[in-house]
């Protein structure tokens, strides 16, 4: 299982990934674009993913080499 943390909006906040984090649920990053200039857009999930201290090895479409 997997939950989105998702670039477009705080749906899910870094206190419900830190929630999360306590199971054993991955994470996805997603820019949810409802326009075509945002798509790829990955930032602000990015950072919720680090402020909330998500290992890099839970989130399921990221690798150790990627900037935000």
């Amino acid at each position: 299982m997997a939950l989105e943390i998702n670039s477009s909006h705080s749906q899910l906040s870094i206190e419900n990934i830190e929630k999360a984090l306590k199971t054993d649920v991955e994470f996805i990053i997603n820019s949810d674009a409802h326009d075509s200039s945002r798509v790829g857009d990955f930032k602000m999930g990015i950072e919720r993913a680090l402020e909330a201290r998500v290992p890099i090895n839970r989130i399921r479409n990221a690798k150790d080499n990627m900037e935000v």
